[in-house]
């Protein structure tokens, strides 16, 4: 009797003890990994330029016959509009931009978009936005003709470019040795971290390619704040089309990217 209740005790502790030693070890490895799982890095404080920046093109709902562009101009939210150039017809319209003003944690900006709805097929526009007299440089872009049986686009992910990296370089690069790319997709961790400084070196790294060719994002993790639960800023996700990868169903998806208000 003595020796079974000494074999029950014995066991009961080594049981204990397993049990202290998994609670210890789950306690070092939540220590360990607690920065990498909740911290987030400090937003420095920003001021956004009174003239249009971070002009951005991509797919409309419309698909192959439509495009958006975006862009942001100061804090405050002002008259706005694109100049669209028909090459073949020689024409010009004038269209109305939705804006609206997003903070973040350190800072505000206007963030405006214009939907270019029923274009023609395989025609060269050239387009220009303004925010209250303020206007960008001329940019352009093709639209291809409906009956194809192929496509090309350049892919990317995980570029994580460092403040003043490289990556503008090698992209550019891309598009010059593959020149029937029509598209760009992103596949996810576009930028290093979600603050407004890293959003602009993430500009900087697709400048000169993201206003003539229209732009995919995917969302990864280094898109979201972290927290119990990420998020996702929406001005980022608005300006730059971002989508995330559990929404993604079929070619349609684009239906569901979020965007400013307005019809």
């Amino acid at each position: 009797m003595q020796r079974t209740l000494m074999t029950h005790f014995f066991l009961r502790h080594k049981v204990l003890t397993i049990f202290v030693l998994i609670i210890i070890a789950l306690a070092v490895f939540t220590a360990v990994k607690w920065k990498t799982w909740f911290h987030n890095p400090e937003e420095e404080a920003y001021a956004v330029a009174d003239k249009p920046a971070w002009v951005m093109l991509t797919f409309g709902n419309g698909m192959e016959n439509s495009r958006y562009v975006s862009w942001i101009c100061g804090d405050e939210a002002y008259e706005s509009n694109l100049e669209l150039v028909n090459a073949n017809k020689g024409d010009t319209t004038v269209i109305e931009a939705n804006g609206e003003i997003f903070e973040s944690r350190a800072g505000k900006a206007a963030y405006y978009m214009v939907r270019l709805n029923d274009l023609d097929p395989d025609t060269h526009y050239s387009y220009r936005v303004s925010t209250n007299g303020r206007t960008s440089e001329w940019y352009g872009f093709q639209t291809y003709p409906y009956e194809r049986d192929r496509f090309a686009f350049v892919y990317v992910g995980d570029v994580q470019d460092t403040i003043n990296g490289v990556s503008n370089t090698i992209i550019k690069e891309a598009f010059s040795r593959n020149k029937d790319a029509e598209f760009l997709v992103c596949g996810g961790d576009l930028t290093e971290r979600p603050t407004f400084q890293n959003w602009e070196e993430t500009f900087r790294d697709l400048d000169s390619i993201r206003q003539h060719t229209p732009v995919i994002n995917v969302t990864g993790n280094h898109e979201y704040l972290k927290g119990i639960i990420c998020t996702l800023e929406r001005e980022i996700a608005t300006l730059s089309r971002l989508q995330p990868p559990s929404r993604l169903r079929g070619p349609k998806f684009i239906d569901t990217l979020p965007s400013l208000s307005g019809p």
